[in-house]
């Protein structure tokens, strides 16, 4: 009988330990299809509500080495953000190995964010040897492959935050095509009014490596200046990127003066690696402010 192997994996994220419990673990068959469609097919549950001794199907894509997966739930507590599941049918059963279990805890972090800790355990058939790349592949694959990816970038400006944020961030459909018309071509709101659920679309020229990009406006505190926004469509979602969110503070400063706070948040595609996109993206959110705070030093009545 061939002896147990394991593996380990822990994973940084900025989303509260029980969203992302509830979205990347419990209900990860709803979502998976709609975020992950590359890899995830379709999925449902088979039998159960969703308690311990549920089972669920994921029907995969061929960019898995299997066409589907038969998971049961054999442990849960909600509170702690914990479950323990076992393959029962496909992913690999009977072809490589005899059983698979893995046991998902997902903790509170500082800073309000958390840490996704797996701990996987399989026996392979008599005979198969797992190499490095196969439990690399597994962790890739893993349904907290709702892992995200983060960077962060200040910006010092002459410009009230008032002004900025109203020109860089929350007029800059209108004044992008205007003042920085070789990166976009045009720009015009797509829903609602410019308040929270709103989504406007930036069409790009060639400068940029994708011809447009829809965001969704999903938090605004005009007297904080601040806002938090998601891609919806193109800028890269379903080629390189599943999701991507910012969450932008304009910050009043002594001088009179303020300071931008960029936050970003971004989950990869499996099998994506950034390279210097993280570079690339800092650089055109700082010309953004740049280009804006330019106009605002040109133009002292505007946006006041």
């Amino acid at each position: 009988m061939a002896s147990a192997n394991s593996w380990t994996l822990e994973i940084a994220s900025p989303v509260a330990a029980p969203r992302l419990f509830r979205a990347a673990v419990m209900d990860w068959h709803t979502l998976a299809p709609k975020l992950a469609s590359l890899v995830v097919a379709s999925a449902h549950p088979v039998e159960g509500e969703g308690g311990v001794g549920s089972v669920r199907q994921f029907n995969f894509t061929s960019a898995m080495p299997f066409s589907f997966m038969k998971e049961k739930l054999e442990f849960l507590d909600v509170d702690k953000c914990e479950c323990k599941t076992a393959v029962v049918e496909g992913g690999g059963i009977g072809v490589a190995i005899e059983s698979a279990t893995s046991h998902i805890k997902v903790e509170p972090a500082a800073g309000g964010g958390s840490v996704v800790k797996v701990d996987s355990t399989y026996k392979p058939l008599p005979g198969v040897e797992m190499k490095e790349d196969d439990v690399a592949k597994a962790k890739e694959s893993e349904p907290a492959m709702a892992s995200t990816n983060s960077w962060a970038l200040e910006i010092a400006s002459p410009v009230a935050a008032p002004r900025l944020f109203r020109a860089a961030v929350m007029d800059w459909h209108t004044l992008a095509p205007k003042v920085a018309s070789h990166v976009v071509a045009s720009a015009h709101p797509v829903e609602g009014e410019g308040g929270v659920g709103s989504v406007r679309q930036f069409n790009f020229t060639s400068a940029m490596p994708f011809g447009f990009m829809k965001e969704r406006l999903d938090f605004l505190d005009t007297d904080k200046c601040e806002c938090k926004s998601t891609l919806v469509e193109g800028g890269g979602i379903g080629v390189a990127i599943e999701s991507a969110t910012s969450h932008i503070q304009v910050e009043p400063v002594a001088d009179g003066g303020s300071v931008v706070k960029v936050d970003s948040t971004y989950k990869l595609l499996p099998g994506v690696e950034v390279k210097d996109e993280i570079a690339k993206a800092k650089e055109s959110v700082t010309a953004i402010f740049k280009v804006a705070e330019a106009y605002l030093v040109a133009n002292p009545d505007a946006y006041n």
